[in-house]
């Protein structure tokens, strides 16, 4: 299998040249407008998390779903970058570039520079990839793993180099180290081991490099654990996977995996039809792809060969890649549905696939590449790509007014050492977040003086976790956590003059008596004056913000 996809220095540099346009695409259209819109939940969430000193930061990843790689990564990318909101989010823009570039180069590889660049170009412009692409947050690294790892795995059971083992252990590691989902692989890679039958091919160094890996993920297998057994962290989850079940979700991974995909991966709206048939063109392409590669493998031959577009693959070797491209995407799949049904829903659609995109864009990309005539060819792969680029234009709505910028805006001009902020549900880690480092010449750690709150008080444990089901169930518990909170107001304030809180209510049912006990307990609660500074909007969950300040006045 070459290394490198075309002999002759010409070739070679129509094929460099064309890999520096598609990832010129790929960096502008990620790196375009990174502060277009707030940092949502999980963003802070992460900048919060990579803030802690490294004691604090493991105790919260007990209450994550992640390990804590992209948390340490990020702390040294803030170190030298800042914390600004395009610094933070250009590590991920890093990552989806990096994507791009190892899909072409897969592609190559296994199959041809046409098939390589096809699925380069897919994903460079995948409306998905581009929305994780400028998110802080570790789903575009994990991707652009998930993917070198099953290859590196393919070329060492292919080859039974020790370089591509030791390859697909360290890459396989990272991607564990990155997040749990990671997990989802490992049953493809079994089954891709046991079909090539592994134990021919240097059995010691598979032997090896297993002991090292299981040694060196050993010490967060305790931490893995705790968090598995963590029902908190999905709990916002579970209503959503109730209502689409397995086959719902594995739709909804389809629609997320085709061109059109305008909607937030979180939101779970229902899909428009126009996105439904893309997503049903996209996965008809991805079939046609698998039967030119497995059924009819000279054909996917002839469409590269040896020409200028090739690498002179033969047929005895693109009928092996295709079943591995579709192991690559079906298995993960599978395993992420199966273990959510046994276990805890955690398969959530338009995120925990994208470990599978890269191999469904290589399918897609075999499908497009066989089609005849000629133009015919390029004008669907116009179209596909015109599509995807128009459904991306969504995620540069600029969500930014009215939401919790503006809010830490509000209490940067009108606060002063000593105010305290209230944060119900998940409102704070971005109120934290734009108060400490988020806004201009806003770079101390302690928010200015501001003492921050939170209701749930145990919220303030994980800034991104909060089950709403179990909290409803138990209404002499909010009250009392409301109580708990005004309590603690009245003796930071008892004593002092003009002290001013700013309460951010997210209002949704949980925070009902919270707002009522505010809105209609002043002698309770001993305020002297309540002004509303008006309703916000979440960025990320649309979640509308109620903001108000209660003065507290000659307190004693």
């Amino acid at each position: 299998m070459p290394a490198t996809p075309i002999p002759g220095s010409s070739r070679t540099l129509r094929v460099w040249l064309l890999l520096l346009a598609i990832l010129a695409v790929a960096v502008s259209l990620r790196a375009y407008d990174l502060t277009g819109k707030c940092l949502w939940i999980d963003e802070a969430n992460s900048v919060s998390i990579a803030s802690e000193p490294v004691p604090e930061r493991l105790a919260t990843l007990r209450l994550d779903s992640s390990p804590p790689l992209y948390y340490f990564a990020l702390r040294g990318w803030m170190d030298g970058l800042g914390g600004g909101e395009a610094a933070v989010r250009a590590l991920s823009v890093v990552g989806g570039v990096l994507l791009v570039g190892l899909t072409f180069w897969i592609g190559s590889s296994l199959f041809s520079v046409r098939v390589g660049a096809i699925a380069a170009c897919y994903l460079a412009v995948s409306p998905v990839q581009i929305f994780y692409s400028q998110q802080c947050r570790m789903y575009s690294w994990l991707t652009a793993l998930s993917i070198l790892s099953g290859f590196f795995l393919w070329r060492a059971v292919r080859s039974g180099r020790p370089r591509f083992i030791v390859g697909y252990a360290l890459a396989t590691l990272a991607a564990l180290y990155l997040h749990n989902v990671a997990f989802y692989l490992l049953p493809g890679h079994l089954v891709i081991l046991v079909w090539q039958r592994f134990w021919k091919r240097n059995l010691r160094w598979w032997v090896a490099a297993t002991i090292v890996v299981l040694a060196l993920y050993l010490p967060w297998m305790p931490t893995l654990l705790e968090q598995v057994r963590n029902e908190t962290h999905y709990a916002w989850f579970q209503q959503h996977w109730e209502k689409m079940g397995p086959l719902g979700a594995l739709g909804r991974s389809v629609v997320a995996f085709s061109p059109s995909f305008p909607e937030l991966p979180f939101q779970f709206a229902e899909p428009v039809p126009v996105y439904v048939l893309a997503a049903v063109a996209a996965s008809i392409l991805a079939l046609v792809g698998t039967v030119a590669g497995v059924v009819r493998a000279g054909g996917v031959v002839g469409a590269g060969g040896s020409g200028a577009s090739g690498v002179g693959m033969t047929e005895a070797s693109i009928r092996p890649n295709t079943i591995w491209a579709v192991l690559m995407c079906v298995l993960p799949l599978g395993s992420g549905i199966l273990a959510s049904v046994l276990l805890q829903p955690s398969y959530v659609p338009g995120r925990s696939d994208q470990i599978a995109l890269p191999a469904f864009a290589l399918l897609v990309s075999l499908g497009l590449s066989v089609i005849r005539p000629a133009w015919l060819r390029w004008t669907s792969v116009a179209g596909v790509l015109a599509i995807a680029g128009l459904s991306s234009t969504h995620y540069y709505d600029n969500e930014s007014d009215r939401s919790e910028r503006e809010i830490a805006q509000v209490i940067d001009q009108n606060s002063r050492a000593g105010d305290i902020v209230i944060c119900t549900s998940l409102t704070r880690a971005p109120i934290e977040y734009y108060l400490t480092q988020g806004l201009p010449d806003r770079s101390d750690d302690d928010a200015h003086g501001l003492t921050i709150l939170s209701f749930p008080r145990d919220t303030a444990r994980h800034l991104g976790n909060q089950n709403d089901r179990e909290l409803l169930s138990n209404p002499p518990r909010l009250a009392a956590e409301a109580d708990s909170v005004w309590g603690e107001v009245q003796r930071i304030v008892r004593g002092r003059e003009d002290v001013r809180v700013f309460v951010l209510v997210d209002l949704t049912e949980v925070n009902r008596t919270f707002h009522e006990a505010l809105r209609s307990g002043q002698e309770r609660i001993g305020y002297r004056e309540l002004r509303s500074v008006g309703v916000f909007r979440q960025s990320g969950t649309g979640h509308r913000i109620g903001v108000d300040v209660a003065v507290f006045r000659n307190s004693s």
